[in-house]
C-alpha cells in the first residue's frame, strides 16, 4: 500500500511538472506570437571609469567617424571627448559658456566626413570642430535644436515649438532657414484643454524622439509619452509621410491622465510608459527603446520600479519582429553599422557600453 501511494504521489508530481512545462510553452507562444526575430548582443568594449578623461557625468550623445574613433558628448561637463576604436582617450574640447566652442545646453553630436557638429539648444546654434576637436566655426540658427542631421548640404533640425506644430526645420549650411515640415501631434494632446498649462504639457510629454537614416534620406519619429495610440512615422526629407506604423507594446496600460491636470494629484498606484530613444539599424529596422515605470505611493514618498525594453520594427513589412528586455538603467544612444552604443551604470559610474548586434531570424 505504501509503495502504491508513493508511486501515486510521484505520478501526481510528474503530472504537475508536465502541466507547468506545457503552461510555460503556451505562455511563451502567446508572448512571442507574431515575432520572427531575436536581438543578440555581445559586449565588445566599454569606456568609463573614475579616472581622468574617462569619468562621465551625463552621456547625452555618441557618434563615430570613418576610422572608428568614438566621440562622446557629456552634457553636464559641457564637453566632447574623442577616443580611438579601442577606447583610448585622445582629446577633448568644450566648456560651459557662450563663446566659440563653448556650450550652454549641448544636445547632439553628429559626424560628417572630416567635421564634428554639436548642437546647443539654449544658444540656438551648432558648433563645428575638426576631427582633432579644434573649433572651426559656429552656425547660428533661428531655432533650438535638440536633434539634427546634415543631409544633401542641408541641416535638418528637430525641435518642439510652443507657437506651432511643425517638428522639423531645414537650414542651409550658413544657418539660413528654408522651410518647415511635419505637423502631426500625439493623441493625448488632442484630448487635453489648451489652457495656460498646455505648453508646459507639450514640452514635457510630446517631445518627438527622432533618428535619421541619412543615406536613405529618411527620418523615423515616435512621440515620447506612450498613450496606446503611438505610431512610428517614417518621413522623407521633403516632409512626406511614407508610413505610419502602429506601435503595440502589448502592455496592460491606461495613460495617467492626472499628469495633465494642475496641480497633478496622483493616485496611489499608476504606470507610465515613455520612449527613451529610437534608432535605425541597417536602414531597414528601427529599434524603439522604451521604459515602463510602475509607481506606488507609500505615505508621502513614491517608489518606482522600472523595466526597459527594445522592440524591433521592420519598416519594410510594418511589423514588430522582436521585443527584448534590457537592463533597466540602460539607454541606447547610437546604432551604427553592426554596433550599438548604450550608456549604463557600473558601480554607480556612468559608462559607455559597445555591443556587436546580430538579428537572428
Amino acid at each position: 500500500m505504501d509503495n502504491y501511494l508513493r508511486e501515486e504521489r510521484m505520478g501526481e508530481k510528474g503530472n504537475k511538472r508536465l502541466f507547468i512545462i506545457i503552461l510555460f510553452l503556451i505562455l511563451t507562444i502567446i508572448f512571442t506570437q507574431g515575432l520572427s526575430a531575436k536581438i543578440v548582443l555581445k559586449e565588445v568594449q566599454k569606456i568609463g571609469s573614475d579616472k581622468t578623461h574617462y569619468d562621465f557625468f551625463l552621456i547625452g550623445s555618441v557618434d563615430i567617424d570613418k576610422s572608428g574613433n568614438i566621440y562622446v558628448l557629456d552634457l553636464d561637463s559641457f564637453m566632447v571627448r574623442k577616443y580611438d576604436k579601442n577606447g583610448k582617450f585622445i582629446s577633448e574640447s568644450g566648456r560651459k559658456g557662450n563663446g566659440p566652442g563653448e556650450f550652454m545646453y549641448p544636445t547632439k553630436i553628429f559626424v560628417k566626413e572630416d567635421k564634428i557638429y554639436v548642437s546647443d539648444f539654449t544658444l540656438r546654434q551648432i558648433n563645428v570642430f575638426d576631427r582633432k576637436l579644434k573649433f572651426i566655426k559656429v552656425i547660428k540658427l533661428l531655432e533650438s535644436p535638440y536633434n539634427f542631421c546634415i543631409c544633401e548640404n542641408k541641416i535638418i533640425i528637430a525641435t518642439i515649438k510652443t507657437d506651432r506644430n511643425e517638428t522639423f526645420s531645414v537650414f542651409d549650411l550658413k544657418g539660413n532657414k528654408k522651410r518647415t515640415f511635419f505637423s502631426e501631434q500625439p493623441y493625448f494632446l488632442k484630448k487635453i484643454k489648451k489652457d495656460k498649462m498646455f505648453i508646459a504639457f507639450k514640452l514635457s510629454y510630446a517631445m518627438p524622439m527622432v533618428d535619421f537614416a541619412v543615406d536613405k534620406k529618411e527620418i523615423a519619429l515616435v512621440f515620447r509619452l506612450y498613450d496606446n495610440h503611438n505610431k512610428l512615422y517614417l518621413i522623407d526629407i521633403n516632409g512626406n509621410i511614407k508610413k505610419n506604423i502602429p506601435l503595440e507594446f502589448k502592455e496592460k496600460y491606461e495613460i495617467p491622465w492626472f499628469l495633465f491636470k494642475y496641480p497633478p494629484i496622483s493616485p496611489n498606484k499608476y504606470t507610465l510608459i515613455g520612449i527613451d530613444s529610437i534608432h535605425y539599424y541597417k536602414d531597414r529596422y528601427v529599434f524603439v527603446n522604451y521604459k515602463i515605470s510602475e509607481v506606488k505611493k507609500i505615505g508621502n514618498k513614491k517608489q518606482s520600479k522600472n523595466r526597459s525594453y527594445v522592440i524591433v520594427v521592420d519598416t519594410k513589412t510594418g511589423k514588430i519582429i522582436d521585443k527584448t528586455e534590457i537592463p533597466s538603467e540602460m539607454r541606447i544612444l547610437k546604432i551604427k553599422g553592426d554596433y550599438m552604443y548604450a550608456k549604463n551604470f557600473d558601480d554607480d559610474i556612468e559608462t559607455l557600453h559597445i555591443y556587436k548586434i546580430r538579428l537572428e531570424k
